[in-house]
């Protein structure tokens, strides 16, 4: 899993978005522990510009440690000085980790996005 946000570092480090952030939180050795991509969204049905949290992560290491917290502190900062009324962002369901941390943050669920699976026909 952290490969993969690894990547995702690099890419949204690349990003040339002027709305858009990266804050990547380091030990007094300089080893990354986390990082926060953020960026400018919109909401879907009153259009009212928000911040957005695109990705957020923790290394194994760090987790437990108030390293999340601490990302999602500076998030919200930051979508308050670009004047952003909601701070916005996704989690999988069954991330119940994720959602109790969010939760236990102040976020609250806002839609709940319902899948089904089909199967193919032949």
């Amino acid at each position: 899993m952290w490969v993969f946000h690894q990547h995702s570092i690099e890419e949204a480090i690349t990003d040339t978005q002027a709305d858009s952030l990266v804050l990547v939180a380091e030990d007094a050795q300089g080893a990354r522990l986390g990082f926060i991509h953020l960026t400018r969204s919109e909401d879907f049905f009153t259009h009212e510009p928000q911040g957005y949290i695109a990705d957020l992560a923790v290394s194994d290491d760090a987790e437990g440690k108030g390293v999340g917290r601490m990302l999602i502190e500076r998030a919200e900062a930051w979508a308050r000085a670009q004047g952003y009324r909601i701070l916005a962002l996704d989690v999988f369901a069954m991330n119940t980790h994720a959602r109790s941390f969010y939760q236990c943050l102040g976020y609250v669920e806002e839609t709940l996005k319902l899948i089904k699976e089909l199967l193919r026909t032949q």
